[in-house]
């Protein structure tokens, strides 16, 4: 059998020798005849493209001993007066990609150093085929790097990206992932570090190619605080893939343009705040706007508490000044303590005074969620009172509201 071993190394393995590059010749149309062994190649073509500066004659000879040599070194060839092919078992690293585990290959670079001065032509075979066999890696890695960022595996998106960088430098999306996963681990001037790398080497000739990376670059700087120094570093997340992946997969669906709500349920101290806390920290990455509130006890006998505390960092930001006047007079009535209140809003009973409020509520977010998608978490929604429950319930069956994710835990 035939082993072509060209991931991380070139070597070719007939079962009685080893070719190497320094075999220029010979390993040069062993490694061609393998790769293209699909068709007959033409005597000619293989002959033109060992030695395209030679004439006819000439090449045809040279043709003639390099297939002796060929088959003395191990290869079965079929030789005919018009082509060649090689026969028999064939094995190479690059072939049922998709059935293996890219992690377990210590290199993914096809025929690293590589890089034969005889003849132009060849090089520029070889050159292609490099192309195609890192393009074909890169789709695979590329694939398993979304699903492991869906999953909420960092760890093994920072595997899978590295691997990808390895045949492609400036992969996108591996430097996107890369950088998230360094903020999701509290690397936030890592993650800043690996977007400045990537976009120092990409130019700035292309605003089109620098924007997804100034983008989140943009989104790391201001949503994501500095870390702060402790005495005992918080323990990596790990475990909770299934969970995350299920968040993400809703958070999808607010970002699509739908209303969602979770419900985080469990024991205390199972890890929903810090479940909560990753999945927040990543949908800023995402350009989504993250408001996190806390309940009390206290606040089962103080109406509408959740959304006295909400709304004051609602109202900040962007798209709530798209709210009709009068929202915004209600709202500061719902926060603000008036001593002095204006008699001009009077309900007549208690059922007005909600109805008013939640009109109030429902406009503030639909201001809100018009172009950008917000994310609520509530903490400790156990305290919620009834008045929040009743308007949560609302909310979540108004079909209008776009881009909204309320997550209670």
């Amino acid at each position: 059998m035939v082993s072509l071993r060209s991931l991380g190394t070139a070597e070719i393995d007939t079962g009685k020798t080893l070719l190497v590059p320094t075999h220029t010749v010979t390993f040069a149309a062993a490694l061609y005849l393998v790769l293209e062994r699909a068709r007959k190649v033409s005597r000619a073509e293989l002959a033109s493209i060992l030695w395209p500066d030679v004439d006819a004659e000439r090449r045809g000879h040279r043709l003639r001993q390099t297939i002796l040599q060929l088959k003395r070194l191990g290869l079965t060839l079929t030789v005919d007066r018009n082509s060649v092919s090689v026969q028999g078992e064939i094995a190479t690293d690059i072939a049922d990609l998709q059935g293996r585990d890219l992690l377990e290959v210590p290199s993914l670079t096809f025929l690293p150093g590589y890089d034969p001065t005889f003849s132009a032509s060849f090089a520029d075979w070889v050159d292609r085929r490099r192309a195609a066999v890192h393009a074909g890696i890169t789709e695979e890695l590329t694939a398993r790097l979304s699903a492991a960022r869906a999953h909420g595996d960092w760890t093994a998106t920072r595997l899978l990206g590295n691997k990808c960088l390895e045949v492609d430098s400036v992969n996108e999306t591996a430097v996107l992932a890369l950088a998230e996963e360094a903020v999701m681990r509290g690397g936030k001037r890592e993650g800043v570090a690996i977007l400045d790398k990537y976009l120092e080497e990409i130019g700035t000739s292309n605003n089109d190619i620098r924007l997804p990376a100034t983008v989140l670059r943009r989104r790391i700087k201001e949503s994501v605080p500095e870390p702060t120094p402790s005495l005992s570093a918080e323990p990596p997340f790990l475990g909770r893939e299934t969970e995350m992946e299920w968040l993400l997969k809703r958070l999808e669906i607010a970002q699509s343009g739908s209303a969602v709500t979770c419900v985080l349920v469990g024991e205390a101290g199972i890890g929903k705040s810090r479940l909560c806390t990753e999945f927040l920290k990543f949908a800023s990455l995402q350009g989504v706007r993250v408001q996190r509130v806390g309940c009390r006890p206290a606040d089962v006998d103080r109406p509408l508490s959740v959304f006295v505390d909400l709304v004051p960092a609602l109202r900040e930001m962007p798209g709530a000044l798209g709210c009709a006047e009068a929202t915004l007079v209600d709202l500061k009535r719902l926060t603000e303590y008036d001593p002095q209140p204006d008699q001009t809003f009077a309900p007549s009973n208690a059922s007005d005074a909600f109805g008013r409020i939640r009109f109030a509520v429902y406009d503030l977010f639909d201001a809100l969620t018009e172009e950008q998608c917000v994310l609520i978490a509530v903490d400790d929604a156990q305290w919620l009172d009834p008045t929040s429950v009743k308007m949560l319930a609302g909310i979540a069956q108004k079909c209008r509201f776009r881009k909204l994710l309320f997550l209670l835990s």
